[in-house]
């Protein structure tokens, strides 16, 4: 009866080692796991950035139209505003940068750095210096480089 009380404890101990270990082994795997999944994700981000982010929009007389983009680590950004005719009164008004620090405007291309992550926003409108408000379609093209 000793004997095989002794024998079950032992062997109790065994499966606890056991458990922990392959506990052990499970928790480094999942580390693993979350790390590529990260690593995955920043390839992702940094391939989605390689491509450029269109919006197709039409411009309502007199309203501003206010189109936000990620930027998910610093980088050089160039944005063009096109329209079907050239001399069309439309522009990026401002640029509005995540900690809410605003610049512009500009006129339909905009290349600069952008230092901080996160959203921005750009604000799309007509020149008020400018006559015959623009009225139609357009396509804003951000490259991130």
């Amino acid at each position: 009866m000793k004997n095989r009380l002794i024998n079950s404890l032992l062997f109790c101990s065994m499966l606890s080692i056991l458990a922990c270990q392959q506990a052990n082994k499970a928790t480094q795997d999942n580390q693993m796991d979350s790390d590529s999944t990260k690593s995955t994700a920043m390839e992702q981000i940094d391939k989605k950035s390689a491509s450029p982010i269109i919006f197709e929009r039409s411009k309502v007389q007199g309203e501003k139209d206010t189109l936000s983009f990620e930027v998910p680590r610093a980088c050089a950004v160039h944005i063009t505003l096109a329209t079907e005719t050239a001399s069309s009164n439309i522009r990026i008004n401002q640029l509005v940068k995540p900690d809410g620090q605003t610049d512009g405007p500009f006129g339909k291309t905009l290349t600069d750095s952008l230092t901080e992550t996160g959203t921005y926003q750009l604000v799309i409108a007509e020149s008020l210096m400018a006559e015959n408000p623009y009225t139609g379609p357009y396509t804003l093209r951000i490259e991130l480089k």
